[in-house]
């Protein structure tokens, strides 16, 4: 895609304009934090942000411009970030493009006066500042690891812990769940020559007096909103478990169609029950753990919403998706799942 179709398009994650360099420097400089924590970026000098409408930098301004923002970005932004500047011309009027890759040194800030440090995050076309939580999942995101890798030292396991999780794991694949698997898994991690749960292992054996919001809410509506309940159930324990009761509690609800065939009647769900099944792994398996909120499952007459609490993770975006990108943010319990054969292959659940 052309920037003109770009520009037609508006302002985005990964797109901003500017018609200027104004005197609150700090107003570009959070979008420049911003694209290098996420997925990259391009702020586009010579555009007035409200009507999309191309003004253009003069040939005179360009140069300076171009110095007086990458001077900027070095002095205030922390760890370094390289921007590419450059100029396109479009319509006979100069834009000047100042694209940001994403960072290697995730989280990084922005420098405030009193060495005061902010971090920010683009959430959809604006600039947000990142929480504790998010610079945490930053860090995560740069050493590589999952949420669920992290070790849980504030429990220690005992054998008995993993008795239904052994027996269960024989009887989805007929073989031993051994101490070495649950480390091969990281399900188990050592640290200082003795084993711990790892979050995600946690979360496989149903610890949930350590993780209160880790289930799966059901309720079946009467008619099209939430004013009136048929029936509701709440699910926790194993994440294994709780994806199969939702799976009951969906058949139980989901309405049948009757087709006749040769004096016979079939039985059929009106959506299909592996679109649902897909739907309900894919929230238990890529959801943030680090929410304090259950995934909520809700029937209506005329639709089903599964609602998954979080973001997108890393840097994947609705049109990265769409290329067929995707990206594991529970890599403890995608790897468990696909060992018992709840996900077929990465990627795909």
């Amino acid at each position: 895609m052309g920037l003109l179709d770009e520009i037609k398009k508006g302002e985005n994650k990964k797109l901003e304009f500017k018609e200027k360099l104004s005197s609150d420097y700090n107003t570009f400089l959070k979008t420049v934090v911003a694209f290098a924590n996420g997925s990259g970026g391009k702020i586009v000098f010579g555009i007035n942000d409200k009507t999309k409408r191309i003004i253009g930098i003069s040939d005179d301004e360009l140069f300076s411009l171009s110095d007086k923002i990458s001077n900027l970005i070095s002095e205030k932004c922390y760890p370094m970030i390289i921007p590419e500047i450059y100029v396109q011309n479009i319509d006979g009027k100069n834009l000047l493009i100042v694209e940001i890759y994403p960072g290697q040194s995730k989280p990084y800030f922005l420098k405030h006066k009193g060495n005061i440090m902010k971090s920010y995050i683009r959430v959809g076309a604006t600039t947000r500042v990142a929480d504790e939580n998010i610079i945490k999942s930053l860090e995560r995101e740069k050493l590589n690891i999952s949420y669920d890798e992290e070790i849980l030292f504030s429990y220690e396991p005992d054998e008995k812990d993993f008795n239904e999780l052994k027996k269960d794991f024989y009887n989805f694949t007929k073989k031993e769940l051994s101490k070495n698997k649950m480390l091969n898994l990281k399900i188990l991690r050592m640290y200082n020559k003795k084993s711990f749960l790892s979050i995600g292992g946690a979360l496989i054996i149903g610890k949930n007096d350590i993780f209160e919001f880790s289930g799966i809410k059901c309720a079946r509506f009467k008619g099209n909103d939430v004013s009136e309940f048929i029936d509701s159930k709440d699910y926790y324990g194993p994440l294994y478990k709780i994806a199969d009761e939702a799976m009951t509690f969906a058949k139980t609800h989901i309405e049948k169609r009757i087709i006749i065939k040769d004096l016979q009647h079939e039985e059929n769900f009106i959506i299909p029950i592996p679109v649902i099944r897909e739907a309900i792994i894919n929230a238990i398996v890529h959801r943030d753990y680090t929410i304090n909120s259950d995934i909520k499952f809700a029937i209506f007459d005329n639709r089903i919403e599964i609602t998954s609490p979080g973001g997108l993770p890393g840097n994947l975006d609705v049109d990265a998706i769409k290329d067929g990108r995707s990206e594991i943010r529970n890599k403890v319990i995608a790897r468990f799942f696909k060992e018992i054969g709840y996900i077929e292959q990465w990627g795909q659940v």
